[in-house]
């Protein structure tokens, strides 16, 4: 789904229900670039939608963190972790979450990710 812009004023009806994570991360520039009240709009659609349907704690996460509400952000992180939203374990290394890596507790979180066993790690024949 290709999401256009909206420039100015609000976001078109549908956008936020039809794809919740590209919503997010619109949230997500939005908050980076200091637009508070647009992406506390989205992130309130968001929470809208979830009341209707699954909406993943790791797209609100994604806003809150944009809006730099770091504790929102911690908070709906281990939401995700509890239910297991596979693409939490992107945490690790995705830069939307490089404003919450000196949090204690984003640290503890990312923690909770087990190593991959060595068995799994593919080595290259000795040549």
């Amino acid at each position: 789904m290709l999401l256009r812009a909206p420039g100015s004023g609000p976001i078109p009806s549908g956008v936020v229900d039809a794809d919740p994570e590209v919503a997010a991360s619109l949230g997500f520039v939005y908050g980076q670039a200091g637009l508070r009240e647009e992406a506390a709009s989205i992130l309130q659609r968001l929470l809208k939608l979830a009341d209707q349907r699954y909406v993943s704690p790791l797209y609100l996460a994604i806003v809150t963190t944009g809006m730099r509400d770091i504790d929102a952000a911690i908070d709906y992180l281990r939401k995700a972790f509890v239910s297991r939203h596979p693409g939490l374990v992107l945490i690790r290394t995705d830069p939307i979450f490089d404003g919450l890596r000196e949090d204690q507790r984003f640290a503890e979180l990312v923690g909770r990710f087990e190593p991959l066993p060595r068995s799994s790690v593919v080595s290259r024949p000795r040549e």
